[in-house]
């Protein structure tokens, strides 16, 4: 996978949110759904090419990541929505992952919401 753009947004207008960014971690709890608005951008193509990524969500888990690598931190402010354009210089291998962990550290007893969204495009035979 080359990571080509992400987005965050807060959705709730009340929170100063911290999004980690973490490369090939072990993540606390269990993903609760898998995506599916996963859609291809080049719409002439029939049929429509099938991601081989899956986009997992888990929500209200308690700990953070292990292992891996904690690559970055941005904060977002409320009711804002940030754009990072990485122009596929983030790459993944099969079985590797990137994680957008998201927390609300000034006031955790306050519920927090966002959405992510992510752009990014898959090579049949790439070999590392």
């Amino acid at each position: 996978m080359f990571v080509n753009v992400w987005t965050i947004t807060e959705l709730l207008n009340a929170s100063l949110l911290r999004a980690q960014i973490w490369f090939n971690a072990k993540l606390p709890g269990q993903p609760t759904s898998e995506s599916t608005t996963v859609t291809p951008s080049n719409k002439a193509l029939v049929p429509a090419p099938k991601p081989r990524i899956k986009l997992l969500k888990a929500n209200n888990v308690i700990g953070t990541p292990t292992g891996g690598v904690k690559a970055f931190v941005r904060r977002t402010d409320p009711g804002t929505t940030q754009v990072f354009e990485e122009d596929g210089k983030y790459i993944f291998a099969p079985g590797g992952n990137l994680t957008v962990f998201i927390s609300n550290p000034e006031t955790p007893e306050e519920l927090a919401s966002a959405r992510v969204a992510f752009g990014w495009w898959e090579e049949k035979n790439y070999k590392l």
